[in-house]
């Protein structure tokens, strides 16, 4: 789960199945390390021949598309993103290039988590803005690559040809094309196809992860300002989820029983 999304932040409270907490921490540092970092070739290697290669010289997108997408992640961090930056976010939600979308729908995150950061809770998950349900509705599968897309414009790679290919080339694979667009795609098949051997690996035995998420914490103080000054929000969950490399299964847990409580060093949060 993102950060973002929901405004909820999830502790990485990790047990699985039929491994002990400190064995479970390790292999899932692993599988993340190896994600972004795999020195291993895919059994494939991507080329600048790639049939990806040629659908973006066919498909070029332009790169002030993603420009204005990055755009309006910044005004939504910013907190200047009115309703009209909303809806063409949204739209963009639609556009054929993966990062373009990944930026918008960073924005809209932004935007919800923002709105939900403070006493009350704006948008649920029964919200009706036409783009808070289109945003609500993307594929899983699709926000997993999506923050790849985020990963490469936080680290400042997307648009940098040198630091493309060497990110290339630590995933397994190479380019000769000095195209950033092209390098982009190349990327995230590289990413694919590294993320299918992780969970190939021998020592990834289990399918279940224990998930729990909460509302920010938001400032709240009391008469004297101390000891709660920041609460959180009624809500968040403890949830099971079946199937690492796709999702099979969310079961809740605990689902609307979560307390408002005071962020204290002296007492749980649950």
């Amino acid at each position: 789960m993102n950060q973002d999304q929901n405004s909820k932040l999830t502790d990485a409270c990790v047990i699985a199945g039929r491994q002990n907490v400190k064995r479970c921490y390790a292999v899932l540092a692993t599988l993340m390390m190896t994600w972004i970092f795999s020195a291993e070739a895919a059994d494939a290697p991507i080329s600048s021949g790639d049939s990806a290669l040629q659908t973006a010289r066919v498909h070029k997108v332009p790169e002030n598309q993603l420009a204005t997408a990055i755009k309006l992640e910044q005004m939504a961090r910013n907190g200047k993103f009115s309703d009209p930056f909303v809806e063409q976010a949204a739209k963009m939600l639609d556009h054929e290039d993966l990062f373009v979308r990944a930026m918008a729908e960073w924005a809209l995150a932004r935007k919800v988590g923002r709105d939900n950061n403070y006493d009350k809770v704006v948008w649920t998950e029964v919200s009706d803005k036409p783009w808070f349900k289109k945003w609500m509705a993307i594929p899983k599968a699709e926000r997993v690559e999506m923050d790849w897309c985020r990963q490469a414009v936080s680290l400042g790679i997307y648009n940098d040809a040198k630091r493309l290919k060497a990110a290339l080339v630590k995933l397994g694979s190479n380019a000769a094309s000095n195209n950033p667009a092209e390098l982009r795609l190349l990327y995230i098949k590289a990413r694919r196809a590294n993320r299918a051997k992780v969970f190939a690996k021998a020592n990834l035995d289990f399918d279940e992860i224990l998930l729990y998420n909460r509302y920010a914490s938001h400032h709240k103080p009391n008469v004297c300002g101390v000891d709660t000054s920041w609460v959180y929000k009624p809500g968040g969950d403890i949830v099971v989820v079946s199937g690492l490399e796709k999702v099979k299964q969310e079961t809740s847990l605990i689902k609307g029983k979560v307390r408002s409580r005071a962020c204290t060093w002296a007492r749980p949060l649950l």
